[in-house]
């Protein structure tokens, strides 16, 4: 069984540029509390403007944006959910992790460019190349072991990756 690497880190992801294979018509708007904010360059946007009043988590970590997309969990799991199994040495049994691989959110907003940087509300972030994208499939987990994520389990989501590639780690 591959070793994972499980990240809390998509409260705020800022991309700064990823290459994505398709670009959405209409993201739509979130209805629900939104867990992911997507923003740079981006092709398809469901919000304007960085906010200072209401985006107060990207003010803290000096983050702005032009425009961004928004998602809930509805639409993430609209995107396709996929499961892994993993677990470390350390514990009992592997788990089963489940939600969208990265590159469909990316692709849904329209993400073009190079480099994606996501940030986590404890500001830890972690930054991605085009390269490491197209190396293995990420996946951005909503559940374990059928349950959704709490944010006392490093929820409501998290990325999965196998920490053997290079990437640029943040704290």
């Amino acid at each position: 069984m591959k070793r994972l690497v499980l990240r809390s880190l998509l409260i705020a992801g800022l991309l700064l540029g990823v290459q994505a294979s398709a670009r959405a018509d209409e993201l739509g708007t979130p209805t629900g509390p939104v867990v992911l904010t997507i923003a740079g360059n981006i092709g398809t946007a469901n919000r304007g403007a960085f906010d200072p009043l209401h985006d107060r988590f990207l003010k803290y970590h000096e983050k702005s944006f032009a425009k961004a997309a928004e998602f809930d969990v509805a639409m993430l799991e609209a995107l396709g959910m996929k499961k892994i199994s993993f677990g470390y040495k350390d514990w009992p049994a592997p788990e089963e992790m489940e939600g969208p691989l990265l590159r469909d959110v990316l692709a849904a907003v329209g993400a073009d460019g190079k480099w994606i940087m996501a940030v986590a509300l404890d500001g830890y972030g972690v930054g991605f190349t085009d390269k490491d994208l197209g190396a293995q499939d990420y996946g951005l987990v909503l559940k374990r072991n059928g349950r959704y994520l709490k944010l006392r389990e490093y929820g409501p989501a998290l990325i999965a990756f196998d920490p053997d590639h290079d990437l640029l780690l943040y704290t």
